[in-house]
Formats: C-alpha cells, sequence, structure tokens
C-alpha cells in the first residue's frame, strides 16, 4: 500500500480494478476509478442482508410480521449514517458489512452450537480485523459481551458446556486475532497495532 494502512479494502478494490482492466481493455486508471466507485455502491449496502435475516428470525419468534425485518434492514442501508460514511469512510462501511454479519453469526451459533457457526464468528472477526481496527475494536466488545451474556443467562446445569464453547471460540478467536495483528504488524501498519 501507499500508506501504512489495513488492507481488505485496498486489495478488494485492486482485485475488482484488475478484473475490469483484463474485461474491458479500459486503462488501468478509468478501470480503478470504476472499480472504487462498484465497491463504493455495491459492498456497503450488503451489511442489509444480514441485519434483514436476523430480523425476520426474531419476527418469526415472536409473530411479527417481515415488515419489520425490512425496516431495520432498509435503515442500515439507506440511512443518513451509511449514506455519508460511504466515498470518505470506506473501510468503515466495509468493516460495518462484517459487523453486521458477525451480529448475525452469533445469534445462529448461540442458537445452534455447530463447529460451522464457530468459525463463522472467528472468520468475520479475522475480516474485520483486517478492514478497521475500530470496527474490529467493537467487534470484539461485542463478542465478548454476548459471550459473557450467554454464560449469565445459562439454564441451570448448561454451564458448563457453554464454557467450553464459549472457551473453544475464544481461543480461535485469539488466534485470529494473534494472526491478524502479525499480519499487518509485520506487513502493514505496525504503528497501528502497537498504539
Amino acid at each position: 500500500l501507499g500508506i501504512p494502512d489495513l488492507p481488505l479494502t485496498f486489495l478488494l478494490h485492486a482485485a475488482v480494478a484488475k478484473l475490469l482492466y483484463w474485461i474491458t481493455g479500459r486503462g488501468l486508471e478509468p478501470s480503478i476509478l470504476l472499480a472504487v466507485r462498484l465497491c463504493d455502491a455495491l459492498l456497503p449496502p450488503l451489511a442489509a442482508l444480514p441485519i434483514f435475516l436476523l430480523g425476520r428470525r426474531w419476527c418469526a419468534h415472536t409473530g411479527r410480521r417481515a415488515w419489520l425485518a425490512v425496516a431495520a434492514a432498509a435503515a442500515v442501508a439507506l440511512g443518513l449514517p451509511a449514506l455519508t460514511m460511504v466515498g470518505d469512510f470506506q473501510k468503515n462501511s466495509l468493516g460495518l458489512v462484517w459487523l453486521s454479519g458477525l451480529v448475525l453469526a452469533l445469534y445462529s451459533w448461540m442458537e445452534h452450537r455447530s463447529r460451522r457457526g464457530a468459525l463463522a464468528v472467528v472468520a468475520l472477526l479475522g475480516l474485520c480485523g483486517l478492514t478497521h481496527i475500530g470496527v474490529f475494536g467493537a467487534a470484539l466488545l461485542l463478542t465478548t459481551l454476548v459471550g459473557a451474556a450467554d454464560l449469565l443467562f445459562a439454564r441451570r446445569g448448561q454451564g458448563w458446556t457453554r464454557l467450553r464453547h464459549l472457551l473453544a471460540v475464544a481461543a480461535a478467536a485469539a488466534a485470529v486475532v494473534v494472526l491478524v495483528g502479525g499480519i499487518v504488524l509485520w506487513k502493514f501498519d505496525p504503528a497501528r497495532v502497537r498504539r
């Protein structure tokens, strides 16, 4: 990168630019501009999808109509914060996509306790860590609070089982934090990791 920073957003932009360069035969500079515009237009609204899916589940559990889930998803994709963030805060926008996915993954994992669900949680933490340090901090805090609440509200006799599951996910998440932090420290932005 031209500046030390977390790499995922820029790597996605570069990959789309290279793909457009090969497909369209246009110059590299117009391909880069188009790639950034496409990514800014298409990626941030994807944060609405996990919110809609989560809202639909909650509506089904409570007997409410799905329009509440649609309203929540629309607020995420079309709200003033999301629209003002795109363009100026590209990394934040992409990080919020991963964060909303993490919310859904945590909920799904708490419901079913599958390895696939735990892997989704850990993978989304890693994506947050490679995208934006502030979103990564929020993701770690959210995951910690959800895990603590899960233990606190465990049914009698399930506490040890839940603790074991949470410790396994916490160990994998810690490994992801160390791996992402090591990669960023070594290759991209040592000052940010040290801070």
